[in-house]
């Protein structure tokens, strides 16, 4: 521990990373079991690395970075290739039953209702292999998702099937009524929401919680709202801007959460006329430095968090205090896994801001959990976050691209 030196002023992983231990008891034996609500959309995700060249039928060699990939396209413009792609394996995914499967894992007492697009109106035997603390309640078919995995991201492309069907009154009819989501909002301690930019019909959701459900569920302020927006260069700066209102309308209920990626806060900068201020630079980790405090100072929001392989920053105000902490991660140059990476972070962060973890600790839990999970391609349990977290200094010194998972 004593190797790590602080990279910024609001470096907090010293100091976040030993009090995660001195508290993870309220991870590993939890006062209370928690209810989650996650919803809205469901893909079968076929995950693959692309062949660079192959010497025989057992042997080859694969495309490692996406940079690589793409200038053999760009180079072959104006003629045709053959590529061809190796199988990883294929999995029930998107945002609700990752996040589903992730928090189900990590905290096993808890229990998460997934209403999701898994197959109507029979489910698809896929989505069946979520842990038994995970209750499935589809509204849709699947979209499909073909992932190609790099060690520096993935391109994912998606057909989305049934998720455009998904407008407001499908929703509803499908999950029973109004009466039956507002019902399951008053079970939940956090109801989550992604990925908004996929989803087309996610911002008039959030207008009909605003003024049907939110408005008759108790004990708001002791919940959470969590939203992922996903790729937001799929939307207009419009309806980005839009989705920031209504965030701040909804925060005025309950606390929300806010997660992005490096890639995404990059267009919230520019909706909220901070991008030229901010500086924010395409590779540069430190220049996201202040990024969020800055942001939120705009939106207001009870959290704002940015994530990426290499560092997450949570900014926000808590019990009338504005907090800005920043969390190196154990950033490994060889993930074997980076589907589903962003989601594993967002149900670490949850849960644990959910337990009572300070906000610095939530990072760092949601830091251990999409490492665990980049190396391994399984959702981390309470203990190996524990070990992990033991270690985790290790993993930011040196690039430790293996952990060993636990499957007794």
């Amino acid at each position: 521990m004593d190797e790590y030196k602080k990279l910024n002023k609001f470096d907090f992983t010293l100091e976040a990373v030993s009090s995660t231990l001195i508290n993870f008891d309220k991870i590993e034996n939890p006062s209370r079991s928690l209810n989650f609500f996650m919803g809205f959309d469901g893909y079968i995700d076929s995950l693959y690395n692309m062949v660079k060249n192959r010497k025989n039928v057992k042997e080859f060699e694969i495309y490692e970075s996406m940079k690589d990939f793409g200038q053999k396209i760009v180079d072959t413009a104006g003629s045709s290739i053959s590529i061809e792609r190796a199988f990883k394996k294929e999995i029930g995914g998107g945002f609700a039953p990752n996040m589903a499967r992730a928090i189900s894992n990590m905290a096993p007492m808890a229990h998460v209702d997934l209403f999701g697009a898994l197959g109507y109106p029979d489910i698809n035997p896929i989505f069946k292999n979520l842990p038994s603390n995970v209750g499935l309640h589809s509204i849709g078919t699947p979209g499909e998702t073909l992932a190609l995995e790099f060690s520096d991201g993935k391109v994912m492309s998606q057909d989305f099937g049934g998720i455009f069907e998904l407008d407001w009154e499908t929703v509803i009819f499908r999950i029973g009524g109004r009466d039956k989501l507002i019902s399951a909002f008053e079970k939940a301690d956090a109801i989550g929401n992604g990925h908004w930019s996929l989803m087309p019909f996610m911002s008039s959701y959030f207008k009909h919680f605003l003024s049907e459900i939110l408005p008759n569920v108790s004990n708001l302020k002791k919940k959470l709202f969590f939203l992922d927006p996903a790729d937001l260069t799929k939307r207009s700066k419009e309806d980005i801007k839009e989705l920031l209102l209504l965030l701040k309308k909804i925060n005025d209920l309950i606390p929300v959460v806010l997660s992005v990626n490096d890639r995404e806060v990059m267009d919230i900068a520019r909706v909220v006329d901070l991008e030229e201020q901010l500086s924010i630079e395409k590779n540069n980790p430190t220049s996201y430095l202040s990024a969020g405090k800055k942001i939120n100072s705009n939106l207001n929001l009870n959290y704002l968090v940015i994530h990426d392989p290499h560092f997450a920053t949570i900014s926000g105000v808590e019990q009338l205090k504005n907090f800005h902490y920043w969390i190196t991660e154990g950033f490994t140059s060889k993930p074997k896994y980076t589907v589903a990476a962003g989601d594993h972070f967002n149900a670490g962060l949850l849960n644990a801001l959910l337990l009572g973890m300070k906000p610095s600790e939530s990072c760092v839990i949601a830091n251990a959990a999409t490492a665990i999970f980049v190396r391994t391609g399984q959702s981390p349990s309470p203990i190996e976050l524990k070990r992990f977290i033991s270690h985790y200094f290790d993993y930011i010194n040196r690039d430790i691209d293996i952990f060993e998972i636990d499957n007794n």
